[in-house]
């Protein structure tokens, strides 16, 4: 069964960045709650028609009428489900607007240390292509400079932290 705006709009109703069902029909034994489990990811996660959708794309396709490939998090927060708060992005938007990761050691995004060097280094990437931005004294330098590459490369989907 292919799930349409119509089959959720029927089913369910969208309440401040949440979804509840309105059609008990289905889910007999559903509570009144917010619809989603919260995964190990941060995201939210549902069924509908024995189907695991996450909640997110769901909204999407409930106030737009399309699913698109990707579906962004304007402001980073998997959980934040507003409408306002999703869009539409292609693969490498997506990838722009990523937090730095668990494994930075810096506390700065697109900044490492270079022990040879014995200076912080920023980086970054755009398209598949792969921006050196220089060394620095300071790492605070560093991420001054990769802040303005990001702002300069990633517009609109820059992620700064």
């Amino acid at each position: 069964m292919e799930i349409t705006q119509k089959i959720l709009k029927d089913h369910l109703n969208y309440i401040d960045g949440n979804l509840y069902w309105s059609d008990f029909s289905i889910r007999p034994n559903a509570k009144k709650t917010a619809i989603g489990n919260l995964m190990p990811n941060g995201y939210l996660q549902m069924k509908l028609f024995s189907k695991h959708m996450y909640v997110h794309r769901v909204i999407f396709l409930y106030h737009h009428g399309y699913l698109p490939k990707f579906v962004d998090h304007i402001n980073g927060k998997k959980s934040d489900n507003m409408i306002e708060n999703l869009r539409d992005v292609n693969r490498f938007q997506n990838m722009m607007n990523v937090k730095k990761t668990s494994q930075n050691k810096s506390g700065y995004k697109g900044v490492s240390y270079n022990k040879k060097m014995k200076k912080w280094v920023a980086q970054i990437k755009c398209n598949k292509e792969h921006f050196y931005l220089g060394a620095y004294e300071t790492a605070e330098l560093a991420y001054k400079v990769y802040c303005a590459k990001a702002n300069e490369l990633h517009g609109e989907f820059a992620n700064f932290g």
